[in-house]
This record gives C-alpha cells, structure tokens and sequence, in this order.
C-alpha cells in the first residue's frame, strides 16, 4: 500500500498517527489515577510512538532522495530543451542548404541539356566565323 501512495500522503499520515499517540499521552498524563493507563498500556503507546518516529524519519530520508532525484530530473529536462533547440536550428539550416542545393541541380541539369544539344548539332569554327563578321559588319552587338 505505501508504493500506492504519495510521500507527502504518507507523511500526512504518520504525522496524524503521531498526534494521535501524543494526545494519548498527554491526556494520560493529566487524567485522574482511577482513568490512567496501565504500565504494560502506557508503554506500548511510548513504543508505538518511537515506531512512527522512525518511520517518519525515513520518510523523510525518501522525501529528500526524491528532492533530489527531481532537481537532477529538471536539470536534465533543461539539457533535452536546449539540444532541441539545437537540432531544430540544424534542421532549419539543413533545409536552407536542401533548397540552394536542388537549385543548383537543376541549374546545373539545364546546363547539360544545354550542352547536349550543342553536341548534337555542332557547329563549324567556319560558320561561326562567317556569322562573327556579319555581326561586326554591321556594328551590332548581337546577332540578328
């Protein structure tokens, strides 16, 4: 059952038991000697006492191994939001190198189209100078 329930629940408890055994006590003590209890009665109370005064003080013990476990617990959660936002900024760079790289693809695929045809229909070095002085006997800058 104590695996059911929160360390704090648990400490609320033992604290209540606690109280409850010093109300005994303490109502023991002032009671008149026909009501008091017994010897054997009063000790099992002193015994019941320390008993939940162990137990609370290893609550205790849990309760700050549990502090402890969730500091180093938000400590690493901090580190998992910083690497995110590194890998987020990595994948923001790595789509901006995507685009500039299917840019140059396609550039350069239109380039060796473009050289493709120049292959398939050569020119002669004639021909181009034939066309060169057409175009500077008429002092243009581009051809017709």
């Amino acid at each position: 059952m104590s695996s059911q329930i929160s360390t704090k629940e648990k400490l609320l408890y033992i604290i209540d038991d606690i109280e409850l055994i010093c109300k005994e006590i303490i109502e023991n003590a002032i009671a008149p000697k026909s009501a008091k209890l017994s010897g054997p009665e009063y000790s099992q109370l002193t015994d019941l006492l320390v008993a939940k005064d162990n137990e609370l003080k290893e609550t205790l013990n849990l309760a700050s191994e549990q502090a402890h476990i969730n500091k180093k617990l938000d400590i690493l959660k901090a580190e998992v939001d910083r690497q995110d936002q590194d890998i987020n900024h990595l994948q923001k760079q790595l789509k901006e190198a995507e685009q500039i790289l299917s840019t140059a693809i396609y550039q350069a695929n239109q380039k060796l189209q473009s050289i493709a045809r120049a292959n398939r229909r050569p020119v002669s070095s004639e021909e181009l100078i034939k066309f060169a002085h057409r175009i500077s006997a008429s002092n243009a800058i581009c051809a017709p």
